[in-house]
């Protein structure tokens, strides 16, 4: 499997496919299931389900660990997956442009080196 192509998919799906539902079948299971944390985007994000019978739980609070130690079912709003996914192919996506230049760095390294052995090589 490709993750990063699957996520990349996958955000693209739910930022394609907005209004169909999502939110309402990942509140529906929330509501009917106890012990249960709606994972949201941000605190802001919070305040959109203060008439839901819900408990929320930004993104931030989980960074920040105050989940630790929780005995609870989790899910994610559409919102929230769709930060989270998009934060880490961003950080993919700039390890691998590292990646490419340290490569490229140390086969230009290779190259110094192998002129310097045959220079020191020589008669």
């Amino acid at each position: 499997m490709n993750g990063y192509d699957t996520a990349k998919e996958i955000i693209t799906y739910l930022h394609s496919r907005r209004g169909v539902g999502h939110t309402n079948l990942v509140l529906n299971g929330v509501k009917n299931t106890q012990n249960s944390l709606l994972v949201v985007a941000s605190e802001q994000d919070k305040r959109l389900f203060d008439r839901q019978p819900v408990n929320t739980v930004s993104l931030s609070e989980f960074e920040q660990g105050r989940m630790r130690g929780m005995d609870k079912a989790i899910v994610l709003d559409n919102h929230a997956l769709t930060v989270l996914l998009g934060d880490l192919l961003g950080t993919i996506a700039a390890l691998r442009g590292e990646v490419k230049e340290a490569t490229a760095e140390n086969q230009e390294l290779k190259f110094k080196l192998a002129m310097v052995k045959k220079i020191i090589d020589m008669p």
